[in-house]
């Protein structure tokens, strides 16, 4: 718990939630719905699924572990980012060594469905975006310098690569401001 007023924090009971030993988990993002929250881990590749109670601020494995990567994929892979999209239907997640974004749809109870990959066209995603309007995904690429454009489907997720490179030297992130 945040204490505003004196600028403490508590730690919650219990203090933390494990899923699974030695995943890594690096990012995480919330459900519109604010009772789920995904977790994608950098170690295990893997996108994890937990209940969130807003009241106690506690995490609650729901048993659900899917992995980033397209099966028979051997190697490491260390994902970086997250997202759920702004209605709520689809996961994404960035596939560093794979070079790829994973989308899995999201059914009314939370769980992950229908993984598919979308080749980044560029080397090592380290951060990806759906800019305001929810049409377009910004694709950043640490080694390849540059990013990338992909329209996105909202009836299904997919994404389309727009034939857009943007050079940009060494990118690691991405915010929209909105004016």
């Amino acid at each position: 718990r945040l204490d505003k007023d004196r600028g403490r924090l508590t730690a919650a009971d219990p203090p933390f939630v494990q899923a699974s030993l030695g995943a890594g988990p690096r990012h995480f993002d919330f459900h519109p719905n604010r009772r789920l929250v995904y977790a994608i881990t950098e170690e295990a590749s893997t996108m994890i699924v937990m209940d969130y109670n807003p009241d106690s601020g506690r995490l609650t494995y729901k048993g659900q572990s899917e992995s980033t990567l397209p099966a028979g994929y051997a190697g490491t892979n260390f994902p970086s980012a997250i997202l759920v999209s702004s209605n709520g239907n689809y996961l994404y997640g960035a596939n560093r060594l794979h070079d790829s974004i994973v989308a899995f749809d999201i059914n009314p109870d939370g769980w992950l469905l229908n993984r598919r990959h979308f080749w980044t066209r560029g080397s090592y995603p380290r951060d990806f975006k759906i800019e305001p309007t929810g049409n377009f995904m910004y694709v950043l690429h640490s080694r390849s310098d540059n990013l990338t454009i992909f329209r996105v489907d909202s009836a299904t997720g997919n994404l389309t690569f727009t034939d857009k490179f943007v050079p940009v030297g060494n990118p690691s992130e991405i915010e929209f401001l909105t004016l």
